[in-house]
């Protein structure tokens, strides 16, 4: 079945959330549906037969009253006795408790990019010169942020849960926005690098 909701996920600094939270869903649903009922006690109910006075001097207020055989009360009472309607409410309001599970299920696939947002550049970068890496050891480190990048934007741009259509699109920018700094910081570190290595030649040729 198709998804009623569409969700962003996001990148807040601390880890990835979902926008609106299940939580806030929930909420919507519930009050959507308690403004719905209450609008529901004020409205006169009818029937093929039964129209509502108010109704008539709407459609023409020239004909007399169209009376059925007796009051119909009001659509309240028709919803509150509609066992469709009823499910509906059930199911959607289910789906949406178990959809968090499984939201904070897919969520976890992403906890392998927590260093990306969590850990010190520079003092990652600090870690990594102290244990004296050759060119090819920098390259390596340089093709693996590169790896990341594709990685994220291979990712598929939404996903299914339930009700909820989980929205990739902001998340896997700020991945490989973040996968890019990283890459470009330990690139500007090895330029730095470079140089003062060759400038140490120079100064041994003179």
């Amino acid at each position: 079945p198709p998804a009623f909701f569409e969700v962003d996920l996001q990148l807040d600094g601390l880890g990835v959330r979902l926008v609106p939270s299940v939580e806030e869903i929930q909420a919507a649903i519930n009050g959507g549906a308690v403004a719905v009922l209450k609008c529901s006690k004020m409205i006169e109910a009818w029937d093929t037969v039964t129209i509502p006075k108010n109704v008539q001097l709407i459609l023409n207020p020239n004909l007399p009253p169209v009376q059925g055989t007796g009051s119909q009360g009001t659509f309240y009472d028709r919803i509150a006795q509609d066992r469709e309607i009823l499910k509906v409410i059930l199911l959607l309001t289910g789906s949406i408790q178990s959809a968090k599970n499984q939201c904070n299920q897919y969520l976890l696939q992403f906890s392998e990019y927590e260093w990306c947002w969590k850990d010190d550049i520079a003092k990652a970068y600090k870690s990594f010169k102290s244990q004296e890496p050759t060119l090819d050891e920098f390259e390596a480190k340089l093709k693996y942020f590169v790896g990341i990048e594709n990685k994220v934007e291979g990712m598929d741009g939404q996903h299914q849960i339930s009700a909820l259509m989980l929205q990739t699109t902001s998340l896997s920018k700020s991945l490989r926005e973040l996968a890019n700094k990283w890459k470009e910081s330990f690139a500007a570190e090895l330029h730095k690098e470079a140089f003062s290595r060759l400038d140490t030649v120079f100064e041994m040729v003179k």
